[in-house]
């Protein structure tokens, strides 16, 4: 998540349909026109500090998180994730 190997940039669609569509609810506006209107988040923060645990010695994600197959995750992330 930090370091000088860190290759940044956007994984995943940046802003799935379901945020850029008009919404009822919003006054017929889309969620990402309205202030502090919140984003869906798509995958579990659970998954994204498993990984890093996970990276910093096998074993440790399963360890302090448990099972986390149930947690859920983007469709474009599971490369990055799984």
């Amino acid at each position: 998540m930090i370091g000088k190997d860190v290759t940044g940039g956007i994984y995943g669609a940046m802003f799935p349909a379901s945020e850029n569509t008009v919404d009822p609810e919003l006054n017929n506006n889309k969620p990402l026109a309205v202030a502090n209107t919140d984003i869906e988040g798509l995958t579990s923060m659970r998954r994204v500090f498993h990984r890093v645990l996970e990276w910093q010695s096998t074993g440790l994600g399963d360890t302090v998180f448990g099972d986390i197959s149930g947690e859920i995750l983007e469709t474009d992330l599971s490369g990055l994730l799984a």
